[in-house]
């Protein structure tokens, strides 16, 4: 007669395995959120921009190496010129560049005040901080999106060292554009920007025209002062580029004290954007060059305060010297929107890469795709993000099924592998050898309750790339939360989170689990809610339901709807 069955537990393997992923997910959150290294910058003595000339010639005709422009000349009255289309407008200014990028269409970002920031400031007033007031959750300071600050300068043409452009130009309105032309000793810079047949593109052509030999560099670039970039879930103006199909950021500009060359090889793109909209420059391909940025003088005391660098973005032509008679002409497309991954693409010239979804990022592509079908027949954001989330839970039930019947399995040969330990005490081979023999006879696989958190890993991966790259939650309301691009201020879905992982932990059995990693399996609510706490909200939104769902469908397997596997008794 065979012994009664030891009480049925979970395999001690499956279970270190579960606690290690989900270890590794809460380390990989930790660290992206709060100590992801910021872009390499080179060395402080990284060589500044060169300028090259064309060899020996007479020096009765060498080349004119003029100073670049400088605050020294004419100034600037600041008359402004406007420039709209019907998704974008853009103010020039005689002082040589564009003051104003702005999506009239679209809402100024809120501002995002979490009740537990506020009450440190609170406290911090208390102590002789500054008192930051009443409690705001969100605020909203401007009527619409815009992406340079006052001190920008974007489209800024120039000539000789990387600088701010602030001398008189002559502005003009021709063929429904604008064109800004700077005069001067033996050179003329005219730009003329005139509308595209897409209303999100522009047509940018310079041409730098000389009365004698002149030597370069030759430029266009985006000024503007920029903070540095905390995380990728801020929405800061940041300068930055596209070459060889790869995006750069310009992350850290109190470190930039040269400029310096941004990657290697033709560039594609520059401009300035933050996490969800672009004002970027694509060279023409008759227009090859690189780009570099370098650190601008300026700052003023409010910008010092915020924390803001002055900066630029320099698209560098490859011709080095201009002669008389044979000017210099680059073109250009302007686009100004949002980056949306289908949009850029159809654009084409490399800037789609303006749109970073990680190593996930075809994954993350697929989930976007889905929700926005979803928001083609749903009203609401929010609701589709459910939506979504029933979907993906749909289709990895078969494989919680699966997990499910082979936990059982797992519980059901218990007794025999504890036997098998006790009868091969010092004998780890033999003991492997004959849990392998015993788990092939009753159809058992070890690693089949960690098949569904093995796929939902790239899935959730991928959802935090893709929500966080979508410009289509910017300002999308839901429930009591004014954007779900930005964190819950009031906490509330974090709290669900740490209570709903912990309901769900309830249901897993931790028999036959090593103390320490059962106790440390009680921390991960807490974990991941506190990681929460700083992500989007849309994102939170995701894994509630995720979560409440995953415990519904626990409590469903556990009341006896997914028949246990037949495990022979030997």
């Amino acid at each position: 007669m065979s012994e009664p069955a030891a009480p049925a537990r979970r395999d001690s393997n499956d279970q270190r395995l579960l606690v290690a992923i989900t270890l590794c997910m809460a380390v990989f959150f930790a660290w992206s959120r709060f100590f992801a290294p910021a872009a390499p910058t080179p060395p402080a003595d990284a060589p500044a921009a060169e300028t090259t000339t064309a060899g020996p010639v007479d020096p009765a005709a060498a080349p004119l190496a003029l100073p670049g422009p400088t605050p020294s000349g004419t100034p600037c009255a600041d008359s402004r010129v406007p420039f709209e289309t019907s998704t974008f407008r853009l103010s020039f200014s005689d002082c040589g560049a564009a003051r104003v990028v702005d999506l009239p269409a679209l809402p100024a970002p809120v501002t995002v005040t979490p009740w537990w920031s506020w009450l440190y400031k609170k406290g911090s007033g208390l102590l002789g901080g500054t008192d930051p007031g009443p409690w705001v959750p969100y605020l909203r300071t401007a009527d619409h999106e815009g992406l340079v600050t006052p001190a920008g300068s974007f489209l800024a043409v120039g000539r000789g060292d990387f600088g701010p452009t602030s001398t008189q130009v002559e502005l003009g309105a021709p063929n429904g554009g604008v064109s800004w032309t700077r005069n001067e000793p033996g050179l003329q810079v005219t730009s003329i920007l005139v509308p595209g047949a897409d209303p999100d593109l522009a047509t940018l052509t310079v041409t730098w025209t000389a009365d004698r030999p002149l030597l370069g560099p030759f430029w266009v670039s985006v000024q503007d002062a920029v903070a540095p970039i905390a995380s990728t879930y801020d929405m800061h103006p940041r300068l930055e580029a596209g070459v060889n199909g790869k995006l750069d950021t310009l992350t850290a500009p109190q470190d930039l004290k040269e400029p310096r060359v941004v990657g290697s090889g033709r560039a594609d793109w520059f401009g300035i954007g933050d996490r969800y909209f672009l004002g970027a420059a694509l060279a023409g391909a008759d227009t090859p060059g690189t780009v570099r940025y370098a650190p601008l003088p300026g700052a003023t005391a409010e910008e010092t305060a915020a924390g803001q660098h002055r900066a630029g973005v320099f698209f560098v032509s490859d011709t080095a010297q201009i002669d008389a008679g044979a000017p210099l002409v680059a073109h250009f497309q302007v686009y100004v929107g949002p980056k949306k991954y289908e949009r850029l693409s159809e654009i084409g010239g490399g800037l789609d890469s303006a749109v970073s979804l990680g190593f996930f990022g075809l994954f993350a592509r697929i989930i976007l795709f889905t929700l926005q079908m979803f928001r083609g027949v749903i009203p609401s954001w929010g609701l589709s993000i459910i939506a979504l989330t029933f979907l993906v839970r749909a289709s990895l039930y078969p494989l919680a099924a699966r997990a499910f019947k082979s936990g059982k399995a797992m519980q059901a040969v218990q007794p025999q592998i504890k036997a098998l330990q006790e009868l091969y005490p010092d004998d780890k081979e033999k003991q492997s050898a004959e849990t392998m023999r015993i788990f092939k006879e009753a159809g058992v696989n070890p690693l089949g309750g960690c098949l569904p958190m093995v796929f939902q890993i790239p899935v959730f991966f991928a959802l935090v790339a893709g929500l966080n790259a979508s410009p289509d939650l910017f300002g999308a309301h839901f429930v009591y939360l004014q954007d779900l691009s930005m964190q819950d201020p009031y906490g509330a879905l974090a709290v669900l989170i740490i209570f709903g992982m912990y309901v769900q932990q309830q249901f897993m059995p931790t028999t036959g689990m090593d103390p320490n990693q059962a106790q440390m399996l009680k921390f991960m609510p807490l974990i991941f809610g506190f990681l929460m706490f700083s992500y989007p909200s849309g994102l939170s939104v995701y894994y509630v339901v995720n979560t409440f769902l995953s415990i519904l469908q626990q409590w469903y397997n556990t009341r006896g709807r997914v028949p246990s596997p037949a495990v022979p008794v030997p």
